[in-house]
């Protein structure tokens, strides 16, 4: 995307739901799955390494509208279903959709740009399919005739199929090893304190926007937010 070869990005979908997980899981520790011990459920636990991806891809969306479930399909008081919405200043929309019930779950992003389409299937393969002109140019020259018969009258395009190999390495190794090389070399860090830092920012619109039910603003008030999770907290303790 870096090159724009799918041209503009008009929009985006993941659905990442290979993050099934059964109720031994939550209960193997009193501090998982809890507001208390976890500050949330899977937004901030398994999906906050797609949020991570999400902020890295497309940037920081300027508004954000999510639907959380809480506790509905396993016996815990955090979230364990969400539905975000996300909308850029420059008109792209993203949808993002995680949880931890479905079994027979999948992992598929969908980026869908003014050429073309990427679509990432379980982070091991990747289809790419790019036209030789922007669609809007060629859908305006398209006559009813040929849009009946579209498949003989489609516009040329090329498509790349690429497959991703496990080379076998320790993701986490390689980011202490990146880490220690910062201190001792100055090697440029793979992740910064701003990516952290925009990573708890959106994961914490979410939130907000579910408990207000309102679309948000980014940056938002983060007082609110605090007054909010600290209501959610004393409850927990109390029931």
């Amino acid at each position: 995307m870096s090159n724009n070869r799918i041209g503009k990005i008009r929009n985006w979908q993941w659905t990442a739901t290979k993050t099934w997980r059964p109720q031994a899981y939550y209960e193997q520790n009193d501090w998982r799955a809890t507001w208390n011990g976890e500050g949330g459920g899977i937004l901030i636990n398994q999906a906050s390494h797609h949020i991570d991806l999400i902020a890295w891809l497309f940037g920081m969306p300027q508004k954000v509208y999510a639907h959380l479930k809480y506790g509905s399909q396993r016996d815990i008081t955090v979230d364990d279903d969400v539905t975000t919405v996300l909308r850029y200043a420059n008109g792209m929309s993203g949808v993002f959709t995680t949880r931890t019930h479905d079994f027979f779950g999948a992992d598929r992003l969908e980026i869908l740009g003014d050429k073309g389409k990427i679509v990432i299937e379980n982070g091991d393969s990747m289809n790419i399919k790019v036209f030789d002109q922007e669609e809007q140019l060629w859908s305006k020259e398209l006559d009813i005739s040929e849009f009946k018969a579209i498949e003989e009258n489609a516009p040329l395009y090329q498509e790349k199929f690429l497959e991703f190999q496990d080379v076998g390495q320790n993701p986490y190794v390689n980011i202490m090893e990146n880490f220690t090389e910062n201190i001792t070399k100055n090697i440029p860090l793979y992740a910064t304190r701003e990516d952290g830092e925009r990573n708890v920012e959106l994961i914490n619109a979410i939130y907000l926007s579910d408990w207000l039910q309102k679309e948000m603003d980014i940056p938002f008030d983060h007082s609110l937010y605090l007054e909010k999770l600290n209501e959610i907290m004393r409850n927990e303790r109390e029931d």
